[in-house]
């Protein structure tokens, strides 16, 4: 797992909010100008938004069964 990185001025609690869509739209830009700026910020996001989306998709259910079905 990639450890976050240090490098710019954005916190964890930022990052988060950002993951999240927490952020207005020109927070949203302050991140996105950081993340493009940093090559080891970009990579730490990417990876955290893999692995977001796997924990997702392996909570869903393996058969979901429509209680309109006959």
């Amino acid at each position: 797992m990639a450890e976050q990185p240090t490098s710019g001025p954005l916190d964890a609690e930022t990052l988060a909010a950002y993951l999240d869509g927490r952020l207005s739209p020109a927070e949203r830009a302050v991140v996105e100008a950081e993340v493009a700026a940093h090559a080891d910020l970009y990579e730490w996001l990417v990876s955290t938004m893999r692995r977001a989306r796997t924990a997702r998709l392996a909570s869903w259910p393996r058969s979901i069964s429509c209680p309109h079905r006959t």
